[in-house]
C-alpha cells in the first residue's frame, strides 16, 4: 500500500501485505516484523486488501497524526468502502481519544490512470527502483554451480521488504529537494488549496491527446 502525504511531499511508510496466516493469528511472523520501522509488513493468504487489512491501514494512519483531521483519498477497490470498513472509520472517528479524523475520498471508478497521484507519479519511479535493487541483488550473490554456469540466488522475504523499503527512501530523499509529490496533488487536481487548477487543467489538456485517455474521460463525462 503507497501512501503519498502531500503537505511533507513523502511517501509514508509503506504497507507490504505478504503470503501467509493472517498476521494476527500468526504470532511468529508478526513477531519477527512488529519491530521494523522501516516497514508495516502484514500477512494473509491472498496477500491482498481485505477488510482487516484496510482497517489495520486506516489506524496506521491515525497513528501517524494523532489530533489531525486527515483527508485521505483511495480508489475503488472493494474493501475501501465495504460496510465493515466504513462501519469502522464511522465508529474511530466518534470515539478516538486523540480526536483524530479520517475523511475519506475516492477516485471516481475508471480513472485511476488519469487523476489518481500513485499512479501519476510513483508508480513508474518506485516499480523502477525496486527493480534496480533485485537486479543489483542478483548480481551481487550470482554464484557457479558444478557445471561453471551461474544460478539464482533464492531471493527471501526479508530482501523483498529491503528492495521497497530503499526504494521509498530513494524518493523520498529526492522529495527534499524537489517536491514532485505534492506537486501531483495540483496536476491531479487533489490539492484543496490550489484555486486555479493550471496544472490539473494542463494535465487534462496532455492526456486529450492520447486516444486511450480521451475515451476514458468521454466515458467518465458520460456517466456523470
Amino acid at each position: 500500500m503507497v501512501t503519498m502525504d502531500m503537505t511533507g511531499s513523502r511517501l509514508t511508510r509503506p504497507l507490504i501485505v505478504l503470503t501467509g496466516t493472517f498476521a494476527f493469528n500468526n504470532r511468529t511472523l508478526l513477531g519477527k516484523y512488529v519491530d521494523n520501522n522501516k516497514a508495516r509488513v502484514l500477512f494473509n493468504k491472498s496477500h491482498w486488501m481485505t477488510n482487516e487489512i484496510a482497517i489495520i491501514y486506516l489506524s496506521e494512519i491515525k497513528l501517524m497524526y494523532p489530533g489531525r483531521k486527515i483527508g485521505l483519498i483511495w480508489d475503488y477497490a472493494a474493501a475501501h468502502f465495504s460496510e465493515e470498513v466504513i462501519v469502522w472509520l464511522e465508529n474511530d472517528n466518534a470515539t478516538n481519544e486523540s480526536g483524530t479524523i479520517i475523511i475519506l475520498e475516492y477516485v471516481d471508478r475508471g480513472l485511476t490512470c488519469v487523476y489518481q497521484m500513485c499512479d501519476i507519479t510513483i508508480n513508474r519511479p518506485l516499480k523502477s527502483g525496486i527493480k534496480r535493487k533485485y537486479e543489483c541483488h542478483r548480481y551481487e550473490n550470482r554464484q557457479l554451480n558444478d557445471s561453471g554456469k551461474y544460478y539464482d540466488h533464492v531471493v527471501t522475504r526479508d530482501d523483498i521488504i529491503s528492495f521497497i523499503s530503499e526504494a521509498y527512501a530513494k524518493i523520498n530523499s529526492e522529495n527534499l529537494a524537489d517536491r514532485y509529490i505534492a506537486r501531483s496533488f495540483d496536476i491531479c487536481g487533489l490539492n484543496p488549496y490550489d484555486t486555479n487548477l493550471d496544472l490539473f487543467k494542463k494535465h487534462l489538456d496532455s492526456l486529450s491527446e492520447c486516444q486511450i485517455y480521451k475515451n476514458a474521460l468521454e466515458c467518465q463525462q458520460r456517466l456523470n
